[in-house]
């Protein structure tokens, strides 16, 4: 049960898997500390560091599918990150991304932000932000917003306390982020991601009012580990929530189930069985558990399930009639 969460260690980039796999470009913006052996680490920095990485997808995986392989990844069979670069401060990651934003296609000129959960290591938090992208056909770009995660299934205190350090920083990062002339963001908040993610939308409502539903193309919660009454009371200050506003949830999630254990709780808000609870709000749940057997991890069966990613991928990138339920 403890293992919902896998851990990942950080990995060398590997430059032969260029030329192997399904390249995918991921932007990162992170507090990791950077450690001696010059890869980010668990430690907490109170500044950004902006990245662009090149993550190698091995050829004949499944659709959901994460293999790694830490101690010798083999870019035929891992994902492996393939190249890192680091910006050399904020205006030229932004700078970079506005450019790579305005060579799409109208229909893919977003950014789309996704807040890992917890027990993520760096490059597991990369991985999935690129299998995502690649799974879904996501348009546009994709910024993985990394906060130090300590990496262990027995980190949770200090995750939690990541989270909370690392709110202003958010903050700040998507406040920038709109003001830099990228016209649709959408936020995407994975586990104790999203309870990140709703804090800063709170925090910043409740300077600017009105802010996330002006800035944001929509939000998007995947099995979010949120106190029921804490969901509530921050949806509450932002008004109104940005549309389409979509919780995936899932019964059979076992990692949540032990947190709300934690909690003294009988639920959190992305595994509830009783929608009734939040349905006076303006929000879509989609409950994916029927499709929890066939998901690599039942924590995160938006993303895993080969079943469900084929059927979103035929919704040309969730159709937002789909999300809001009409």
């Amino acid at each position: 049960m403890l293992a919902a969460c896998s851990n990942i260690p950080d990995e060398p980039a590997v430059p032969e898997a260029l030329s192997i796999g399904a390249i995918e470009s991921i932007y990162v913006a992170t507090n990791r500390n950077i450690t001696p052996g010059a890869t980010l680490g668990i430690g907490r920095t109170s500044t950004l560091r902006y990245l662009d990485l090149q993550v190698s997808l091995p050829p004949g995986r499944n659709a959901g599918e994460i293999r790694t392989n830490p101690d010798n990844p083999n870019p035929n069979r891992n994902f492996v990150i393939a190249q890192r670069i680091l910006f050399q401060n904020q205006e030229a990651f932004e700078a970079n991304l506005r450019s790579a934003v305005r060579d799409r296609p109208a229909e893919g000129r977003e950014v789309t932000v996704f807040v890992h959960g917890y027990n993520n290591s760096f490059s597991e938090a990369a991985f999935r932000a690129a299998q995502l992208k690649h799974d879904l056909n996501i348009p546009g770009e994709v910024v993985a917003f990394s906060w130090p995660s300590r990496g262990t299934v027995l980190g949770y205190g200090y995750d939690k306390d990541s989270v909370l350090a690392v709110r202003d920083m958010l903050e700040e990062f998507l406040i920038d982020l709109s003001k830099s002339g990228i016209q649709r963001i959408v936020l995407v908040g994975h586990s104790m991601g999203a309870f990140l993610s709703m804090e800063v939308l709170r925090q910043i409502d409740l300077k600017d009012p009105g802010w996330a539903v002006r800035s944001l193309s929509g939000v998007v919660l995947i099995s979010p580990d949120i106190d029921i009454d804490v969901f509530r009371s921050q949806a509450k200050q932002i008004k109104p929530l940005p549309n389409p506003f979509v919780i995936f949830t899932s019964t059979d999630d076992r990692a949540l189930r032990l947190a709300a254990r934690f909690s003294g709780q009988p639920a959190r808000l992305g595994n509830l069985s009783q929608i009734g609870e939040i349905s006076d709000l303006p929000v879509s749940v989609i409950d994916v558990t029927t499709f929890s057997k066939d998901s690599q991890t039942r924590h995160f069966v938006a993303g895993s399930s080969p079943t469900l990613l084929s059927m979103l991928r035929s919704l040309d990138s969730l159709d937002q009639d789909f999300l809001r339920g009409e």
